[in-house]
């Protein structure tokens, strides 16, 4: 029908003339597509999810927060080795990382437990414990901890509030 759905041109190469002629509803420089791009989404980093006298007062025992990464936090008992627990986000990772889990316990069954009352997807993986929320996934890792539905529920409800 003669109707062009994308036409790709250098405007610098264009005369003032040829530029004005054009008759495309919608000219897209890299301004005008940085301008209509969707703001960055705030990501938080994972330790300020649940801070450190937060996870201390949800596991009954002093922790302190160590931040390998933005998007990783690491609770380590004062003394001895437990309780221990990591949290991590993976921003816009949570369909991804159910259909991982998802494959690896159709790959090896019994790998894997669906895990019900958190989030929108939540399953065991091991010692992990792997959480859709929205388009996030969020991981926890316990050692030592002796209610871990419970200790979870309250670290990911913590969490989930400054999300």
């Amino acid at each position: 029908d003669g109707a062009v759905e994308q036409l790709d041109i250098n405007l610098h190469s264009l005369s003032d003339a040829e530029k004005a002629a054009l008759q495309c509803a919608e000219v897209r420089t890299q301004e005008s597509m940085a301008a209509q791009a969707t703001p960055a989404r705030r990501t938080p980093d994972a330790c300020t999810l649940v801070s450190q006298e937060e996870m201390t007062a949800i596991l009954g025992a002093p922790v302190v927060a160590e931040a390998p990464r933005p998007s990783r936090c690491y609770y380590k008992a004062v003394s001895g080795i437990s309780p221990y627990v990591e949290l991590s986000v993976d921003w816009g990772d949570g369909e991804a990382g159910m259909a991982g889990a998802g494959m690896a316990g159709r790959g090896e069954p019994g790998l894997t437990s669906p895990y019900a009352g958190l989030g929108d997807q939540a399953v065991a993986v091991g010692p992990a414990l792997m959480i859709r929320s929205g388009e996030d996934l969020v991981t926890m890792v316990f050692s030592g901890v002796a209610d871990v539905p419970a200790a979870a529920k309250k670290i990911f409800d913590t969490a989930k509030a400054k999300m």
